[in-house]
C-alpha cells in the first residue's frame, strides 16, 4: 500500500485478466466514521457496475475513465470536487488535483489574488520557509500534499497572492478543523519585499467572501503584537477587537528579523458574517460585565443578564494541547457540579505533565453555572482574556488565560484604541488576580 494525502491506495491484482485496485477516500464532511471504498476497475463492464454500486449521499463516483496504462476517476464530495489519476502499472501517482466552486479573482497593482490551486501548494510551502524558517506552526504548511488535502476536505480554505511572474508571495486561510460555524482566519504570510501593497487586506476581502459562501457565522483571528500590520488588515476587513491573549506562542516563533524577547502575544479579533437571532444575547453576570457589554456593542447586539444558579449534574469539557507551541486549551461545553474540580485537575495535568507554558479556558456565557467556575479559575491564577461571539455551542464564550511566563506589556504593540483599552483591562485584571489568587 502507498499513501496519498488522505487517500489509501492498495496495489491491485489480476481478476480474470483485468486489473483490480482499491482506493479509500477520506471521511466525508459530515464527520461519520465510516469510510467509503471505490473500486478502480480496468474494464468497461466492471466500471459500469462500480458506478451503479458505489454511491452515497456525500461521495459520488462520477466518471471513471481508462487508457491502456492509466485510470482516472472523479468524485464529488458535497461542495468540493476533485480528481485522482493513477499509473496502474507501477502504482505511482501521476496527478493530484482539487477544485472548488468558482470564486472571484482580484488583480491589484500587478498582483493576482485567488483561491489556492493544487499547483500553488509548493509555492505556499516555500513561502512559509522563506518567512519563518523552520519555526512556523502549524507544521502542515510545510507539506504541499497536506495543504492540498486539507483544502480538498474543507478544513483549510486558502487564498494566495501571486506576483506578475506567477510566484506565490502571500497566503491567508480559514482554519476549520471541526468544520464548525466559526472559522479562524489564520496563516497570514507575505514575503517582506511584497509588504505595504495591501495584499493582506485584499486576501482578507476574498476570504471573507469564501466564508460567507460557506455559511459561516463569523471569523476569529489572532494578529501578532510585535507589529501592527496584521491588526490593520483585520480592521480593514471589518473585524473588531474582542480580547488579548498574552504569551500564547513561544519566543522561537520567527516572523521579523529581530528575535522575540518573550513569548508572542496576540490581539483577538472577531467579525460577524450573518445576523444573529432577534433579541438580546444571554450572558450570566460576571465581574467582567462592563467590558463584555462594550465588546458586544461593536457587533450591534445587546446583552441580557441571566441569573446565576448552582450547576447540577456532570459537566463536559474538551482539552487540546499543542505541543509545538506549548499551549493548552480547556473548553467547557457544559457546566456541571464537577466542572471546577475537573478544570483544576486538567490545568494541573497540562502544566505538570505536558509542560504547558500558556493555558486558555473557554466558558459558555449562556450557562448559569459559569460565574462560579470563573471565580474559582481566577482564584487559581486565570485572568480575563476576552470574549468570542458564537464561540460556544449555545452562545458566546468567555476566555480566561494563564500564561506561565511573565509578559512585559510595554513590548506588546497594539494600534486600535479599543484594543488598547482591552490590554489595559487585561493588565488590571492580571494584577488583581495575582494579589488574591490561592497559593
Amino acid at each position: 500500500m502507498f499513501m496519498l494525502p488522505g487517500v489509501e491506495v492498495h496495489p491491485g491484482f489480476l481478476l480474470g485478466g483485468e486489473f483490480l485496485g482499491i482506493a479509500t477516500l477520506p471521511p466525508h464532511t459530515a464527520g461519520e466514521e465510516a469510510w467509503m471504498s471505490i473500486k478502480l476497475l480496468h474494464s468497461t463492464a466492471l466500471r459500469k457496475a462500480a458506478r451503479e454500486q458505489w454511491r452515497s449521499a456525500d461521495h459520488e463516483l462520477v466518471r471513471p475513465q481508462t487508457s491502456r496504462r492509466r485510470l482516472s476517476i472523479e468524485w464529488h464530495e458535497k461542495n468540493v470536487a476533485g480528481s485522482i489519476r493513477f499509473n496502474l502499472a507501477d502504482g505511482e501517482r501521476e496527478e493530484l488535483s482539487m477544485s472548488t466552486p468558482p470564486s472571484h479573482e482580484l488583480t491589484v497593482n500587478g498582483y493576482t489574488i485567488r483561491r489556492l490551486g493544487p499547483g500553488d501548494a509548493e509555492g505556499v510551502a516555500r513561502l512559509v520557509e522563506l518567512v519563518y524558517g523552520d519555526t512556523y506552526y502549524p507544521r502542515d504548511l510545510y507539506e504541499p500534499r497536506q495543504i492540498v488535502h486539507l483544502n480538498g476536505v474543507g478544513k483549510l480554505v486558502s487564498v494566495v497572492a501571486l506576483d506578475s511572474a506567477g510566484q506565490v508571495v502571500g497566503h491567508l486561510a480559514l482554519e476549520r478543523p471541526d468544520l464548525g460555524a466559526v472559522a479562524e482566519a489564520s496563516d497570514a504570510i507575505v514575503l517582506p519585499q511584497h509588504r505595504h501593497h495591501h495584499l493582506l487586506e485584499q486576501m482578507m476581502l476574498l476570504l471573507r467572501g469564501e466564508a460567507t459562501r460557506l455559511g459561516l457565522a463569523g471569523l476569529v483571528a489572532y494578529p501578532v503584537t510585535n507589529h501592527v500590520f496584521s491588526q490593520d488588515a483585520e480592521e480593514h476587513a471589518g473585524g473588531h477587537p474582542c480580547g488579548v491573549a498574552l504569551g500564547l506562542w513561544p519566543r522561537s516563533f520567527h516572523n521579523m528579523p529581530a528575535p522575540l524577547t518573550q513569548r508572542m502575544s496576540f490581539v483577538i479579533y472577531f467579525q460577524s458574517l450573518r445576523p444573529r437571532q432577534p433579541g438580546p444575547v444571554l450572558h450570566v453576570a460576571t465581574c467582567h460585565q462592563e467590558i463584555l457589554t462594550r465588546i458586544s456593542r461593536q457587533y450591534g447586539f445587546s446583552v441580557e443578564l441571566c441569573e446565576e444558579a448552582p450547576a447540577e449534574g456532570s459537566g463536559e469539557l474538551a482539552v487540546e494541547y499543542e505541543a509545538a507551541v506549548e499551549a493548552g486549551t480547556i473548553r467547557v461545553h457544559r457546566v456541571g457540579a464537577d466542572t471546577t474540580a475537573a478544570v483544576r485537575r486538567t490545568c494541573r495535568d497540562l502544566c505538570e505533565s505536558a509542560g504547558a507554558k500558556a493555558l486558555t479556558l473557554e466558558l459558555p456565557l449562556a450557562q448559569a453555572g459559569t460565574a462560579a467556575v470563573c471565580r474559582a479559575a481566577e482564584e487559581d491564577g486565570f485572568f480575563f482574556s476576552g470574549i468570542v461571539p458564537a464561540f460556544a455551542g449555545d452562545g458566546d464564550a468567555l476566555l480566561l488565560q494563564l500564561p506561565r511566563e511573565d509578559i512585559d506589556l510595554s513590548l506588546v504593540q497594539i494600534d486600535h484604541p479599543f484594543a488598547q483599552d482591552l490590554l489595559a483591562y487585561v493588565s488590571d485584571e492580571r494584577e488583581r488576580v495575582w494579589k488574591t489568587r490561592r497559593r
